[in-house]
């Protein structure tokens, strides 16, 4: 995979991206977007400017606001880089006692997986 994502242009309203995907790419595509996207989430986190205002509701100050947002935002970054970078104690031979274990890890990944999509449309700096 090659990337090349330009700055916008002064005369254009948006990017003229460069993107070359190869056949190995979505081999296993889930991998192969998390190494893209947990970086991605953990400067965002670092670098934010703003938190969405659903996290703000009923009056709620701006630090009750971003402490739930880093809340979503270390879920997120927690099961993307159980997908990058797993664990080996956790491999499910060696370390867990039973399915149940593995069951509950898996589903504690798929939590986090599942806040990225419900909050894809919030991941603005």
């Amino acid at each position: 995979m090659k990337i090349n994502i330009k700055k916008y242009s002064k005369k254009k309203l948006t990017k003229e991206p460069y993107i070359r995907i190869d056949a190995w790419d979505t081999w296993n595509m889930d991998n192969t977007l998390a190494i893209i996207i947990l970086p991605m989430l953990i400067q965002l986190k670092e670098t934010k400017h703003g938190i969405p205002s659903q996290f703000c509701l009923d009056g709620e100050s701006w630090t009750v606001g971003e402490t739930k947002w880093n809340a979503v935002l270390d879920k997120m970054i927690w099961s993307f880089s159980e997908i990058v970078n797993p664990d080996p104690s956790l491999d499910f031979k060696l370390d867990f006692k039973d399915k149940s274990d593995y069951l509950k890890h898996q589903e504690t990944v798929d939590e986090g997986l599942a806040l990225f999509g419900k909050h894809f449309r919030d991941l603005w700096d």
